[in-house]
């Protein structure tokens, strides 16, 4: 009678000779340029766009690694705070909320990032002691709201830190010509506490807040 050996066949093939590969750095750091290059970018982020084309008030955008242009209206440009209107090759910063809207194409938008942008230095300014140029733009109860330029940020300016509150010829003044205001409170919420007194105040001082310009 024949016998098999069933575990003979069954068992894994010797090497012959394990090969050793030596990997340097420079293969490391090309491996990852080459992931970062092919990567998709990231949903809810800040990202970078190039301006393709500009038609009816619309400012087409294309962003690395997608497959569809971005559509922004024209008027996110020039209401940004800024101004900037770009021309066509233009690299800019724009929020990428969606890869995908509900008609396939990028969902993007250059307000946010801006209001993100302007935050961030504004929260700079406030930690530096720095002054922010700003235009009251409405009465409220208990103060007033400034415009913060040229970032577009709203903020609360408190009746009792106006430097001449009692005086109308002042605040009209106030309300049509940009002056310094000094930054008192700012928090994640997107609150801003301004004023004009602390401003007066600094001038006095031995360590004066710095000017914005």
């Amino acid at each position: 009678m024949l016998e098999f050996n069933y575990m003979h066949k069954l068992a894994p093939k010797r090497r012959l000779f394990e090969l050793e590969v030596n990997v340097s750095q420079d293969d490391i750091e090309t491996l990852e340029k080459h992931i970062e290059d092919f990567a998709l970018p990231a949903e809810k982020s800040i990202v970078q766009g190039e301006v393709i084309k500009i038609a009816n008030e619309t400012v087409f955008v294309r962003v690395k690694n997608t497959k569809s242009e971005g559509r922004i209206p024209l008027n996110e440009f020039a209401l940004n705070g800024f101004g900037n209107v770009p021309n066509i090759g233009d690299v800019v910063e724009i929020w990428l909320d969606k890869l995908e809207n509900s008609e396939g194409i990028l969902s993007v938008s250059s307000t946010h990032a801006a209001q993100i942008r302007s935050w961030e230095k504004l929260e700079e300014i406030y930690k530096n002691r720095e002054l922010v140029d700003g235009v009251i733009t409405k009465t409220v109860r208990g103060g007033y709201i400034v415009s913060l330029l040229p970032y577009g940020a709203k903020a609360f300016l408190p009746s009792s830190q106006l430097d001449q509150p009692h005086e109308k010829e002042a605040l009209q003044k106030l309300q049509v010509m940009k002056h310094p205001f000094c930054i008192l409170k700012i928090d994640h919420k997107h609150s801003i506490v301004v004023s004009r007194k602390a401003v007066l105040l600094s001038d006095s001082s031995e360590a004066p807040l710095q000017g914005q310009t």
